[in-house]
């Protein structure tokens, strides 16, 4: 996930308090657990696409693969388009993008609109992903981040082991992921929407789309990050 270096440079806003930070925090962890977790939540379901979805061997391949396959080699267009167009735009678009893609896999009629929805997951999610540490990095000094970073780590790998109990239960109970994942994206959004509304140095306005949520006054005020 590489990112402008510049960015690396930027000090957190001054009049951003600690309790704004940390919701923001909060917000784009919860992002990183469902990308995490959509790596290994499919495996468990295997069984029950192949038998529901009348999945070939190749296409259950790419159904457990694709996500993370387009995933992987997006990241950096994900990182530049953040750099070039705004980090809070990009990781909203992501978002967005990641719910519909949600939704659209427990939707899914065919093993092919499987196989389109997950790869569509993760190429939003490269979109939203880079775009994480990007925030972290205007919300949090030089010298704060260490301590950030390690709740990522330790965020990270507990969604490694949580996906497949995830998956599990979200087929005993038969959702599939539908329900779970897309209320959990549409909460997020609200949340950014909130946190995020007026801060400038997110780089331009949400899509009156996405505008879910009421404007936190002077949360930003200025910033040249682009």
């Amino acid at each position: 996930m590489l990112n402008n270096a510049s960015a690396a440079t930027v000090q957190a806003p001054p009049y951003t308090s600690e309790r704004q930070r940390t919701l923001a925090t909060l917000v784009v962890s919860i992002a990183l657990v469902l990308e995490i977790i959509d790596v290994s939540i499919i495996n468990v379901a295997i069984p029950v696409v192949q038998r529901d979805l009348l999945a070939s061997p190749r296409q259950i391949e790419w159904v457990v693969t694709g996500y993370l396959f387009f995933f992987s080699i997006l990241l950096l267009t994900g990182g530049r388009l953040g750099d070039l167009y705004g980090y809070r735009r990009m990781f909203i678009s992501g978002l967005l993008a990641f719910g519909a893609a949600s939704a659209g896999c427990g939707l899914a009629t065919s093993p092919e609109m499987l196989v389109a929805m997950r790869i569509v997951q993760g190429a939003s999610g490269a979109m939203m992903g880079p775009q994480i540490l990007s925030l972290m990095q205007v919300l949090y000094r030089p010298h704060e981040r260490f301590r950030v970073m390690s709740i990522f780590g330790l965020l990270g790998g507990a969604a490694g082991i949580l996906g497949p109990v995830l998956g599990g239960i979200i087929i005993e109970s038969n959702l599939f992921g539908l329900l779970a994942e897309t209320e959990i994206s549409v909460h997020i959004l609200q949340a950014v929407d909130t946190i995020f509304s007026r801060c400038d140095a997110f780089d331009g306005e949400l899509p009156a789309a996405v505008g879910t949520g009421h404007a936190s006054e002077g949360l930003c005020r200025k910033s040249t990050v682009g």
